[in-house]
């Protein structure tokens, strides 16, 4: 194991070096020999044999703290680490009991290395309680590893949202004659977003923050994909450190990523920042960037409608009616195939892909299409489109986003409205609500609003509202009269009452609605109807929640507790990073399952991280030819064909809530943000709850691959070669044997 070193990061005010103490030599008490083998240790390049001279010094010095330290650097076993960073502390605490003592002194600079190092370790273990308490041990005592300790221990008090220690570590690193840094930047506005602070003290924080790095915000938005690790030599590199610290604690709650998201989708624009018009876009390069997507087995609908601003395309998924990408403006030659193309490189929401089959009703299109990009192996087809009318009704409520100022002819429309009758039975409900997903603005990032008004008495939606922020009263206005006078289904009507899901939506035109006779009222009906209509329109995080594993008939809490141990013991160990895209363990256990389960590790090409287990060894080949590129052989298999199940790591946000809160009850610890675990069975094609039976599997499993996994992983080395494997689970030890097939070279 490589040294844990931590952020090399510099504070706004340093930590000061303890002076050299005159009455200590520059090293404590090591054995001489000891010593010359440590230093021996130094000067060899063979690692076995740095290996063999570090041994041999502990050995002879059990207690040489530099040594021991330096042992558990080159362990490979996060464990074995964990024991000699443990020694070294032990034998620290024995040879400085006051923790206090020389920088010169070469042991003592290594007992502050090991407490770091042991931070790092308890980091990943999630054990985050132990690795405050060693980081603030080496700030107490100003030890060498102080200064670069700092950066971490910040971001584990906001990881762990202990927010009135990091606001007194900031306050008291505060500078008032130096310019922030942008980790402290960053960290007071995470603090402020997190404690309810109001939005202008927000948005100065903000401001400072970019003022001092802007980049980091690219990173902590998910704009900008993060490194695994980093060196610092350069700017880049700086940027990237800081956003490597705080991401997982921005990560830690959703508010935060929401809003900075936003507020500096805002920034570009006013900075002008803005993206390059699609017809500039090079379509070669669309298609080179498009056929290196992950293929999926979506079916897209791309279809085309007339509107005020020239035209709308829009592409959607056809299995759930969610927009994958939209363009409204004026129209022009090759237009059409940049949408397509953005929609596979740059989705709304979601990672980007190409779909199998794209379906048009325009035949002109699909030729045009075909031909164009004949190298993806796509499926071009041509089909009627039943909802025309009401995609058409739909863009022309969306292009309101971008009419913020009046509705024109106010007065003449007023009129029209008072001289209907007014119905006494029909009362219109207005709800608004903001998508918990992304979408483009005109190159920008944003949360829209979605609104609608509807019907009481019906139920029906009379019309839409879609804005890229909080709608204003001219929206609002326009929402009410196009529901009245031009509405999505139904008669013109005006209503004697409108009840409204926020009051300040129904103060902001409450005046003008007594000028037409109508009533005003609060209430919170058709919430449901307003969230059914999100996922319609778009991608809704409440419509991808996974499984849940906590509710599983029979699963007690013994049993979720083994599996969350196994599968945070998985996690860590990070098999996708060694391990080959294609590929087969062949899993024996005879508490397990009377035949073999074979277990593929996915995560390879950040895709989703986890373990896919087939009960046999014919159904895992069936899965290889469905997810080959081959054209022929996709089309051979049926993804109904065959039954699989998986363990699937991902965020917070997409799992069940049932299983986060049996997590925050009961303090089961997770490996990471997007460390979620949750079990999916595949059957016709369809995601459902796994049994009983199937979790008791996967959750051995999963314990076996954890355990064959905490040891170093070769793949030209281990293919073919069964090892065994030991576990415990309770009290009781079972025996397995895990074989590496790689069948496809």
């Amino acid at each position: 194991m490589k040294k844990a070193s931590g952020e090399n990061k510099k504070t706004k005010k340093p930590v000061r070096r303890r002076a050299k103490q005159k009455s200590q030599s520059r090293t404590s008490s090591v054995d001489a020999r000891a010593r010359v083998l440590l230093r021996q240790s130094y000067e060899v390049e063979d690692s076995e044999e740095r290996l063999a001279l570090l041994q041999d010094a502990v050995a002879i010095d059990q207690n040489c703290i530099e040594a021991l330290n330096l042992l558990g650097c080159q362990e490979n076993d996060i464990h074995s680490a964990e024991r000699m960073f443990d020694r070294a502390i032990a034998a620290g605490a024995t040879k400085f009991p006051t923790g206090l003592s020389d920088w010169a002194d070469d042991e003592y600079v290594a007992y502050s290395a090991a407490l770091s190092n042991s931070a790092k370790i308890r980091e990943i273990q999630c054990q985050f309680d132990a690795a405050i308490e060693l980081l603030e041990t080496i700030l107490k005592h100003e030890m060498p590893d102080a200064v670069r300790s700092l950066g971490k221990l910040l971001t584990l008090y906001l990881q762990t949202r202990r927010y009135d220690k990091a606001e007194k570590m900031l306050d008291e690193l505060e500078d008032e004659d130096s310019d922030g840094e942008a980790l402290f930047d960053y960290s007071r506005l995470l603090i402020a977003l997190n404690t309810g602070a109001s939005e202008e003290e927000c948005h100065r924080l903000f401001l400072h923050a970019m003022s001092v790095m802007p980049d980091v915000a690219e990173y902590l938005t998910g704009n900008q994909e993060l490194p695994s690790e980093v060196s610092i030599d350069d700017y880049e590199s700086i940027v990237a450190s800081v956003a490597l610290m705080l991401n997982p604690a921005w990560r830690a709650t959703d508010r935060p990523v929401l809003w900075l998201r936003s507020a500096f989708a805002k920034y570009q624009e006013e900075a002008g920042v803005d993206d390059d018009d699609l017809l500039d876009l090079d379509v070669e390069s669309l298609i080179e960037e498009a056929v290196g997507q992950r293929k999926s087995k979506a079916t897209w609908r791309f279809e085309c409608v007339t509107c005020k601003q020239g035209v709308a395309y829009v592409v959607f998924d056809s299995d759930n009616e969610s927009i994958v990408y939209y363009w409204i403006g004026p129209n022009a030659d090759g237009l059409a195939l940049r949408v397509l193309l953005m929609a596979m490189v740059e989705p709304m929401d979601g990672e980007p892909v190409r779909p199998a089959t794209v379906e048009t009703s325009d035949g002109l299109l699909a030729e045009e299409f075909r031909s164009e990009l004949s190298s993806m192996k796509l499926r071009f087809k041509t089909s009627p489109f039943e909802n025309v009318e009401l995609l058409t009704k739909t863009i022309e409520q969306m292009e309101h986003t971008f009419e913020a100022g009046p509705i024109e002819n106010e007065p003449e429309i007023v009129q029209t409205i008072l001289n209907l009758p007014m119905d006494t039975e029909t009362e219109f409900v207005v709800v608004i609500k903001q998508v918990p997903s992304f979408v483009d603005d005109h190159g920008t990032a944003v949360r829209p609003y979605l609104g609608a008004v509807i019907d009481a008495s019906t139920t029906e939606i009379r019309s839409q509202l879609f804005s890229p922020a909080l709608p204003e009263q001219s929206q609002l206005k326009r929402l009410v009269c196009d529901a009245i006078l031009s509405p999505l289904s139904g008669a013109p009507v005006r209503p004697t009452i409108m009840e409204f899901s926020s009051p300040d939506n129904a103060i902001a035109i409450q005046d003008w609605l007594t000028g037409l006779s109508i009533a005003t009222t609060i209430g919170s009906r058709y919430q449901d109807t307003m969230d059914r209509l999100i996922e319609m329109l778009m991608d809704s995080d409440e419509k991808f929640y996974l499984p849940s594993i906590t509710t599983v008939d029979g699963a007690t809490d013994e049993r979720l507790e083994d599996f969350y141990d196994a599968s945070r013991n998985f996690f860590v160990t990070k098999p996708w990073t060694a391990v080959p895209a294609v590929n087969c363990f062949e899993v024996q256990c005879d508490s397990l399952l009377n035949e073999p389960l074979y277990c593929v590790v996915m995560g390879q090409m950040s895709e989703v991280t986890g373990i896919a287990f087939f009960e046999s060894y014919e159904e895992y080949l069936l899965a290889i030819r469905q997810d080959s590129d081959d054209e022929d052989e996709f089309e051979e298999v049926d993804a109904a064909s065959f039954e699989s199940y998986s363990l699937m790591f991902s965020e917070e946000s997409e799992i069940h809530p049932a299983d986060l809160n049996y997590i925050e009850n009961n303090g089961i610890a997770i490996a990471g943000a997007f460390a979620y675990p949750a079990i999916t069975f595949a059957a016709e094609g369809v995601l459902t709850q796994c049994s009983l039976s199937q979790f008791a599997i996967v959750a051995m499993a999963t314990r076996i691959l954890a355990e064959y996994f905490s040891q170093p992983f070769h793949p030209r080395k281990d293919i073919d070669a069964p090892r065994s494997i030991e576990v415990t689970v309770g009290e009781q030890k079972r025996k397995a044997t895990v074989t590496f097939r790689q069948e496809f070279q």
